[in-house]
């Protein structure tokens, strides 16, 4: 049997904080209830229509409403293929055995997609046909697209670039450039808005110092040790034995040998010379008889 029950997210005011999609940690760190009230609606959805994605993607008709927006099968179910086909290009290879999996992610940025749409809305922002040109063609363009054409020394390949922009087999390719720079270049003049009206108090810096850089609380008191001389300092005999026996190993010393010992040069004295020399000369005369 087939579970029909559809959902519907209605948010009447988008809350400000949530507009600056491009800074999502600065965001958490001042607005956390709207993460726990957009998480609260998911849960809900998941407790109350006791069903899971895939079934979601039977019913022909309206599956929610974002910001008053009714959001039809067809409409996820184009934006889910695309979401593949980037999957693709990236490099990654969805595997399809998993496919709720992909549909839960795909409909997640759905939503926060839908829900930013409707800012710009509210706000009036729109990005001209000149505005994305200049990016891409500007004399800067987006790191994501220059890293294509570097040479081995990492020199931008400028007339490389620009042809391969305006090479009709890359039309596919650049109209989704054209999207993905529109949609940043949105997303910096969201942010902006948004930026202009957030207002950080010396206490959300200190907390957030206190929570990234704080390792340990002490109370200590600084004292010059010149102005206490040793001789002031008087121990007791039971403190220094104490002291010692927590600190013994830092008089230990290793075992060691003394040993006296006296040298003598063994040289021959003017009589051992003549001596010898006597010896000698007794030599050589007998020789001489001999001869």
């Amino acid at each position: 049997m087939v579970n029909n029950t559809k959902f519907v997210i209605r948010l009447k005011k988008i809350p400000e904080a949530i507009l600056n999609m491009g800074n999502m940690e600065r965001i958490r760190s001042l607005a956390p209830w709207f993460i726990l009230t957009v998480g609260g609606i998911f849960i809900l959805f998941m407790v109350v229509s006791d069903m899971n994605f895939s079934n979601l993607m039977n019913d022909r008709g309206n599956i929610g409403e974002i910001s008053g927006d009714k959001v039809t099968v067809q409409e996820f179910e184009t934006y889910y293929q695309d979401y593949l086909q980037q999957l693709k290009q990236s490099g990654q290879e969805p595997d399809m055995t998993n496919e709720s999996m992909f549909r839960e992610q795909a409909w997640e940025r759905f939503v926060q997609g839908k829900i930013v749409e409707a800012a710009y809305k509210k706000y009036g922002i729109t990005v001209s046909d000149d505005e994305v040109r200049n990016v891409i063609l500007g004399d800067n363009p987006p790191e994501y697209l220059k890293s294509q054409f570097m040479d081995s020394s990492g020199v931008f390949k400028r007339a490389e670039y620009e042809a391969a922009i305006k090479d009709p087999r890359n039309k596919q390719n650049i109209v989704m450039v054209e999207n993905a720079v529109r949609q940043q270049i949105l997303g910096e003049k969201l942010q902006a808005i948004v930026g202009a009206g957030v207002v950080v108090t010396d206490a959300d810096i200190r907390r957030k110092f206190v929570d990234q850089e704080l390792k340990l609380s002490a109370e200590y008191a600084l004292l010059d040790l010149n102005v206490y001389p040793d001789s002031t300092i008087k121990p007791s005999e039971d403190e220094l034995k104490d002291y010692y026996s927590k600190n013994s190993y830092l008089y230990k010393q290793d075992a060691s040998r003394k040993l006296k010992f006296v040298t003598l040069k063994i040289v021959p004295s003017a009589k051992d010379s003549n001596a010898v020399m006597t010896l000698l000369n007794n030599v050589v005369k007998k020789l001489k008889l001999i001869q």
